[in-house]
């Protein structure tokens, strides 16, 4: 299990002899699906996730994976999703926040980068799907160049406004 889930990253991985690796923030199918390989080598249970492969495009990834958010609301107390979901709420919108005011330079501001890297956790606990993606994204360009392309920092808070506004109404059905 790891944060460094570069495509270069994962490949140094593989020629150092490890047969796999599972990028944080964990997803419950690709761990599973590594477990089950690891577990049964004879075969080989396809990554939902592939560093290889690279992340799915923002803008084909569901804003919301709905049967993830609804395993989260099984899994946890009301109090403790409650906060789980306020805390992401409140980590994102600082975070999208940032990333649209980040410099068009290949110099991040100090801890955009961590900033980021949480709030693509956080939105992956809640199956926030496009929007981790579009996070993960923006981490791994800055990882290889230091700066946010206009694109992808113009992009984001409408996305973060879309996935909120799906997130607050399937909360109001649940």
């Amino acid at each position: 299990m790891t944060a460094h889930a570069l495509a270069e990253e994962v490949e140094g991985f593989r020629a150092a002899g490890m047969a796999g690796a599972v990028s944080k923030p964990i997803d419950r199918t690709e761990l599973t699906a590594a477990l089950s390989a690891v577990l049964t080598p004879d075969t080989r249970v396809p990554s939902t996730r592939s560093a290889s492969m690279g992340p799915v495009p923002a803008a084909r990834a569901p804003l919301v994976d709905k049967d993830h958010l609804a395993s989260v609301w099984r899994d946890l107390p009301e109090a403790a999703r409650d906060r789980l979901v306020a805390g992401a709420l409140e980590e994102t919108s600082r975070t999208v926040t940032a990333v649209a005011a980040a410099p068009d330079r290949p110099t991040e501001p100090e801890g955009l980068r961590e900033d980021i890297h949480r709030s693509a956790g956080s939105c992956a606990a809640l199956g926030l799907t496009a929007m981790r993606t579009a996070l993960a994204e923006i981490e791994d360009t800055l990882k290889r160049n230091g700066s946010v392309p206009p694109s992808l920092r113009e992009a984001l808070p409408g996305l973060w406004a879309e996935t909120r506004t799906e997130l607050e109404a399937w909360r109001a059905e649940a």
